[in-house]
C-alpha cells in the first residue's frame, strides 16, 4: 500500500468469479488490488444453488457469498454482513458494483458507520433513458440509483461518455473517476494474426456477451437476416455467449430464415473466446447501453474492424468510418448497411482492422495498473477532491 494510514476496504459486488481457478480474471484483479490495502473484504451477492463457501483469495481478500433464497434475501444478508465486517472497526470506506442493488446496501452501511462510500457504474447508469428503457426492473431501480449516486462520495466509470453523461445528470464532476476495467488477458488477443489465417470462405460475423434484454439480440437478429440477404456471398455470424434470451434468439434467426448461417457457439473459456476473435472478420455489437465493454477491447486488441452501436466506450475504441463505424442505438437499417460495407470489401476490412489496432495498443498503455485503483480509494479515505473533471479524461 502507498499510502501511511491504513487502507481497509469493504466491496460488495457480484464477483462468483473469485471461487474460479487461480487465472480467473476476477481472482486476478481483485487479488491485485488486496495486495495493495491493509484489508479487502468483498462480500458477493449469491444464492444457495451457487453453493459458495467464504474463502480466503490468494492470501490476501476475503470473499464472502451472502448465499440467500432469493434476490431481496440477498440484499438483507449484504447489510447483515456488512454491518458485521464494520462494527469491528477500521475501515476506510465502502464500494458497490453498481448503483442500484449494492449501490443501496453500500449507502445504507455507509450511513450508519460514517464511511465514504465509492459506486461504480460500469453500464448500469440510472440517468441513461436507454438503461432505464431496456427493462422493467431497471425503470424501478433508477430513482434508487439516482439517489444513491447523488449522495456517494465518490462515482467510479470506466468510460468518458458515461463521465459526461453522469456530469450532465448533476453528479459533480470532482467526485467522478474513470478507471477502466483492462481485462487480463488481452496480450493474447494482440498476438493474433490479422487477417485471419485462410481469409477464403464466408465473411465471419462475431458477437460476444451475455444473451441478455441489455444487448438487443432483436436487433442483432434483424441486422444478420438484411445482411445475409443483400450481401450477395456467404456470411455466417457466430455468437459466443449463454443467457435467458437463447431461447428467444434462436426462434428469431430461425423466423428469418437465416438459422443455417448462425453458428450458436455457447459460454466458452478465456482460449475459446480468444479463438473466436482469431477466426472472425468483424465484430458486430448492437447493446442499447455499456460502460466500456471488454469486447470492444478485446476486438480492437484482436484487429477486428467493429460495427457498434453507439453505447459507452464507442468513442473510445472506435473512430468511426477510420476503425470501424458507431450507428445510433437502435438503428437497424444504419448497422446492416456499414456491416454490408466491410463484408463486402475486403481491403477496408484490413484497413480498420490495422486502425483499430494501433489505437488499442497507445489506450491500454498503463490503463491496467492496479495502482490506479488504490489511489482512488486513497482520495475517498483521506476526503480529498480526487482526480480532475473527468471530462479531461
Amino acid at each position: 500500500m502507498s499510502g501511511a494510514a491504513p487502507l481497509r476496504v469493504l466491496s460488495l459486488g457480484y464477483a462468483r468469479g473469485l471461487w474460479g481457478p487461480p487465472d480467473a480474471e476476477d481472482v486476478l484483479r481483485l487479488t491485485e488490488y488486496g495486495r495493495r490495502v491493509d484489508r479487502y473484504v468483498h462480500v458477493v451477492h449469491a444464492l444457495r444453488g451457487h453453493g459458495l463457501e467464504p474463502r480466503t483469495v490468494n492470501g490476501v481478500m476475503e470473499a464472502i457469498p451472502t448465499n440467500a433464497r432469493t434476490r431481496p434475501g440477498s440484499f438483507a444478508a449484504l447489510l447483515r454482513l456488512g454491518g458485521g465486517i464494520l462494527r469491528g472497526g477500521g475501515f476506510s470506506l465502502v464500494q458497490a458494483q453498481d448503483p442500484t442493488f449494492t449501490g443501496a446496501a453500500a449507502h445504507l452501511l455507509g450511513r450508519k458507520y460514517g464511511l465514504p462510500v465509492n459506486v461504480c457504474v460500469y453500464g448500469s447508469d440510472p440517468f441513461d433513458p436507454h438503461w432505464v428503457g431496456t427493462h422493467w426492473t431497471n425503470r424501478l431501480g433508477a430513482p434508487v440509483g439516482r439517489t444513491v449516486l447523488a449522495r456517494a462520495a465518490g462515482v467510479q466509470v470506466d468510460g468518458l461518455m458515461t463521465a459526461r453523461s453522469l456530469a450532465a445528470a448533476g453528479i459533480p464532476a470532482e467526485r467522478i473517476r474513470v478507471k477502466p476495467m483492462i481485462p487480463a488477458n488481452l496480450g493474447a488477443f494482440f498476438a493474433l494474426p490479422r487477417p485471419r489465417p485462410g481469409g477464403g470462405g464466408p465473411v465471419r460475423l462475431l458477437f460476444v456477451g451475455r444473451l441478455h434484454h441489455q444487448k438487443n439480440l432483436p436487433l442483432l437478429a434483424r441486422v444478420f437476416q438484411r445482411v445475409a440477404a443483400a450481401a450477395g456471398r456467404e456470411v455466417e455470424l457466430h455468437v459466443v455467449g449463454a443467457g435467458p434470451e437463447e431461447r428467444r434468439f434462436r426462434d428469431l434467426v430461425r423466423a428469418g430464415g437465416v438459422d443455417g448461417r448462425v453458428v450458436m457457439r455457447g459460454a466458452l473459456g478465456r482460449e475459446g473466446v480468444v479463438e473466436a476473435f482469431g477466426g472472425a472478420d468483424l465484430l458486430v455489437l448492437t447493446s442499447n447501453y455499456e460502460g466500456n465493454p471488454r469486447v470492444l477491447m478485446e476486438a480492437a486488441a484482436a484487429g477486428l474492424p467493429i460495427v457498434t452501436t453507439a453505447v459507452g466506450g464507442s468513442d473510445e475504441w472506435v473512430e468511426d468510418g477510420v476503425s470501424g463505424y458507431v450507428v445510433p442505438i437502435g438503428d437497424g437499417e444504419a448497422h446492416a448497411d456499414r456491416v454490408l460495407r466491410l463484408v463486402r470489401n475486403p481491403a477496408l476490412r484490413a484497413r480498420m482492422g490495422e486502425a483499430v489496432r494501433a489505437a488499442a495498443v497507445a489506450r491500454v498503455a498503463g490503463a491496467s495498473d492496479p495502482a490506479h485503483q488504490v489511489r482512488i480509494w486513497e482520495e475517498l479515505a483521506r476526503g480529498s477532491g480526487g482526480n480532475p473533471p473527468a471530462a479531461r479524461g
